[in-house]
């Protein structure tokens, strides 16, 4: 057996080893190459961003301006009884009176929504004394929605004429509101792209494609508040409630980033 295992070792068995090693580092050799050229080849293909390619980030903001031309008021009527009953009764009567005045001063049906209702008890309290129970009150809340300004004031003024005891709240809106949003957007969108044509410019290239666009939205402010807001439980502003219906702004914010081309 010993002599069989060094009889098997010749010199042809050895080249023929050797030219099986060096084959094997060959093809190792030109796959390790093969694997770098085509990573090369990714990073340079067209179209695909890469670790090392520039890129220009900016902002862009646009603004537009329109006039109101609508407006939803709340309107709360208030009555004080001794029983519950008597508060919810009496304030039923004041709230027909108010529906009956809006309706007059050419609200619909569909432009008056009750927005609450609720019927509470009243109490005193003293130092030194448990609280004690002086009646109740009823309260009632009414959404108005004004499609012209023109009568915003007049329909306040019946409201307060007829029982309302209290305005709380004016806002007003747009019916263009939307589209001023899509142009405050498409304003932004332009500003961007204008500053990033500049930046690249100035370096010396030229813009590239369009690799990123977001927006964070567009935002209206609050409205414009009215002059007089209520007046006293069955009294009449005199003269006539009056607002300053000042233009709305919508706002838009986008952010955007571009490729960047250095000269050639």
């Amino acid at each position: 057996m010993i002599r069989s295992r060094a009889r098997s070792d010749t010199p042809a068995r050895r080249a023929r080893s050797r030219r099986v090693l060096v084959a094997a580092l060959l093809l190792t050799s030109t796959a390790a190459a093969m694997a770098t050229a085509n990573a090369a080849d990714d990073a340079a293909a067209p179209g695909t961003p890469s670790s090392s390619s520039a890129t220009i980030a900016v902002s862009g903001d646009g603004e537009v301006r329109i006039q109101p031309d609508r407006a939803i008021v709340s309107i709360a009527i208030e009555s004080d009884a001794a029983s519950s009953a008597a508060a919810g009764a009496q304030n039923a009567r004041l709230t027909q009176a108010v529906v009956k005045a809006l309706r007059a001063a050419g609200a619909t049906s569909a432009q008056i929504v009750t927005q609450a209702y609720s019927v509470q008890p009243q109490w005193q309290y003293s130092p030194n004394a448990p609280p004690r129970r002086t009646g109740y009150e009823a309260s009632m809340q009414l959404a108005l929605t004004v499609p012209d300004l023109q009568r915003l004031g007049p329909a306040i003024d019946a409201a307060l004429s007829a029982g309302a005891t209290r305005i709380g709240n004016v806002e007003f809106e747009s019916s263009q509101l939307q589209s001023a949003r899509q142009q405050a957007l498409a304003m932004a969108v332009e500003h961007a792209h204008a500053d990033a044509e500049t930046l690249a410019r100035a370096a010396g290239g030229r813009l590239g494609a369009l690799l990123d666009l977001s927006t964070s939205g567009a935002v209206m402010p609050p409205g414009p508040r009215p002059l007089m807001l209520a007046a006293g439980r069955a009294e009449v502003s005199t003269p006539g409630t009056g607002f300053e219906a000042t233009e709305l702004q919508i706002s838009a914010s986008v952010q955007a980033r571009w490729r960047f081309e250095p000269p050639r």
